[in-house]
């Protein structure tokens, strides 16, 4: 039975996104369109009734909508048998631990009783990646948590466990490592269309 808390959209995130939802530093998210004709994917602007259509089928919901977040994580056994349930541990708690737990299951795997972050969208809209700004990829959470050196964080030394190379000169750049560490070398430089969300983080529900 699904609680009455949770949304029926969910959203899977990575330990550093969550991690910025946490601490406040994140209220955008943007991801790939998919399924898009090749014609489109060349276009400079949409048609409008083809943008229309794209923003009305996006899988995250529409503006007003909610979603909870699906994240890695762990669970613990009850203490006892008295107790109804056991507990559970969410990896972006530990990213900055320099001890690496290998046991986080992934949020795909993750049973929605789990979940604790639910967000409302503010903002569902269509553009170009490049269309960011140092703005949007501050408000995306890049360089949350971390205590920045010489430049903003490379993240794709983090995907390639190679520790954190702070590298970059400004937070799109950084933004653009992370878009990599994602989705691929030469996913930055193919400027696809995206779904840019805008969004609040809501209330926790009581005992997450």
């Amino acid at each position: 039975m699904s609680s009455p808390f949770l949304p029926k959209k969910s959203l899977v995130l990575g330990p550093y996104s969550v991690h910025a939802l946490l601490h406040k530093d994140k209220t955008e998210l943007r991801r790939p369109i998919r399924n898009l004709s090749p014609k489109l994917l060349v276009v400079k602007s949409l048609p409008a009734d083809k943008l229309k259509r794209i923003i009305r089928n996006c899988p995250y919901g529409r503006e007003d909508g909610r979603l909870y977040v699906r994240e890695d994580w762990q669970s613990v056994p009850a203490p006892n048998e008295a107790a109804t349930q056991g507990t559970y541990l969410y990896r972006a708690d530990t990213i900055l631990d320099k001890q690496v737990s290998s046991d986080w299951l992934s949020a795909l795997e993750m049973p929605p009783q789990a979940a604790r972050l639910r967000l409302q969208l503010t903002a569902v809209r269509v553009e170009r990646l490049h269309q960011m700004s140092d703005a949007n990829a501050i408000a995306e959470g890049v360089g949350s948590g971390f205590t920045l050196g010489p430049g903003w964080p490379d993240y794709r030394s983090l995907s390639k466990g190679e520790g954190l190379l702070c590298d970059q000169p400004n937070p799109l750049a950084s933004y653009a490592t992370l878009w990599e560490s994602l989705y691929g070398p030469d996913a930055w430089t193919s400027n696809p269309w995206v779904y840019a969300l805008a969004f609040e983080v809501l209330p926790a529900r009581a005992g997450k």
